[in-house]
C-alpha cells in the first residue's frame, strides 16, 4: 500500500467529518507520519502501520486498534479513552497517554 501523510489523513478526517461518519484509515501505512494534535476519535486504524509515527498529543479516544503494528511510536500527551487494541503490535511504545 501507498504511504500516506498527515495531509492524507486531514483529508480523510474532512471527509468522514463532513458525512457524520468516522475516519476510515484501516490497513493504511502511515509509518514515519507526523500525526500529532490531532483529532482521531472514533478512527477506525486496524490493520494499519504506525511504525514510528508520532501521535503526540493526538485524541485517540474510542480508536480501533486492532491488529495495527506500532513499533517506537510517540505517544505522549494524548487522549485515549476506550481504545480497541484487539490483536495490535505495540513494540517499544513510551505510553504518556491519558486514559
Amino acid at each position: 500500500m501507498t504511504k500516506k501523510t498527515r495531509a492524507d489523513v486531514e483529508k480523510e478526517i474532512d471527509r468522514a467529518m463532513k458525512w457524520g461518519d468516522k475516519a476510515d484509515l484501516h490497513g493504511w501505512d502511515l509509518s514515519g507520519a507526523d500525526l500529532s494534535g490531532l483529532n482521531l476519535t472514533g478512527a477506525d486504524l486496524g490493520s494499519a502501520d504506525l511504525d514510528g509515527v508520532n501521535l503526540t498529543g493526538a485524541n485517540l479516544s474510542e480508536v480501533n486498534l486492532g491488529k495495527a503494528r506500532w513499533e517506537s511510536a510517540a505517544v505522549s500527551g494524548t487522549a485515549a479513552g476506550a481504545v480497541a487494541l484487539g490483536c495490535a503490535k505495540l513494540l517499544g511504545m513510551g505510553w504518556g497517554a491519558q486514559f
